[in-house]
């Protein structure tokens, strides 16, 4: 059986990164392109100048966090993708019959 201090552990992980996968979305929306800036190090630097002098241990990895805000964004589009597409069909048909009847009411 599980300990329930790991679940904790990981619900706050993931409540903390989509926390910071909605501020990414918030600053993107609000500055634009300058928004990322607060979360990106050394943009305007010469990274792209010297991007194949570094070694690959040099390279910095992809932290556990940017991982779960991709998991978490992606399984979220999925999720509304689903369900718009499932609800699509169900509210043309809806507005169809809704309108055919205002008709006939008139």
């Amino acid at each position: 059986m599980m300990s329930i201090q790991p679940q904790e552990q990981k619900i706050t992980r993931a409540r903390v990164a989509l926390q910071r996968s909605r501020e990414l979305k918030r600053s993107r929306r609000a500055m634009g392109v300058d928004g990322i800036r607060q979360f990106v190090k050394d943009v305007d630097g010469d990274w792209l100048d010297n991007w194949t002098d570094t070694a690959q241990s040099e390279n910095i990895p992809i932290s556990c966090t940017s991982l779960q805000i991709l998991l978490i964004e992606t399984f979220l589009y999925f999720s509304v993708l689903s369900y718009w597409c499932i609800s699509l069909p169900f509210l043309y048909n809806y507005s169809s019959t809704n309108t055919e009847a205002q008709l006939l009411s008139f």
